[in-house]
């Protein structure tokens, strides 16, 4: 009988130390990401097919900009390489070239706002929805009143999208 109140003594003195040695600890952590301004564009490729040269071509276009939402961004177009003379040129490499304007969807001249370039008309500014922003353009080709030598004219025009 002593043999089993020792063993019962030892059993509940071992309970007690184990338990007494238990403890908990608890603190915090920090879950954290940075999302930085963002923006993608898509700049159309535009033909302007067959010109005559007695009449105006006018080609639409859409320039397509997606931004993280609530971020604010400005479209702007360069001069083009053929840029001459406060104007754009469509250029088959050998004069005379073609004159051209780019149009916003209030019908004034699209240009960089002063980004660096030197066709300081004003671009198109919005804010980003997190879908894309859909932003339409017009290419004119003016009549000049005469036929044309025969040939591909372009011009390469830089779409910058600031944000």
């Amino acid at each position: 009988m002593k043999r089993i109140i020792c063993l019962i003594a030892l059993a509940v003195a071992l309970a007690f130390a184990c338990s007494a040695n238990a403890a908990t600890v608890s603190g915090t952590m920090l879950v954290q990401i940075d999302v930085t301004a963002g923006c993608t564009m898509i700049a159309p490729t535009i033909g302007v097919g067959s010109y005559t040269g007695y009449a105006l071509v006018t080609l639409p276009g859409t320039v397509s900009v997606t931004c993280n939402t609530g971020t604010p961004y400005t479209v702007t177009m360069d001069a083009g390489l053929n840029y001459a003379a406060g104007s754009r040129y469509l250029s088959r490499g050998v004069l005379p070239n073609l004159g051209y304007s780019i149009l916003k969807l209030d019908s004034t001249e699209w240009g960089d706002s002063g980004y660096g370039g030197t066709f300081a008309m004003t671009g198109v500014s919005g804010t980003g929805t997190g879908a894309a922003d859909n932003t339409p353009l017009t290419i004119n080709v003016p009549a000049v009143g005469y036929a044309p030598a025969p040939g591909s004219y372009v011009d390469t025009v830089n779409v910058i999208v600031n944000y």
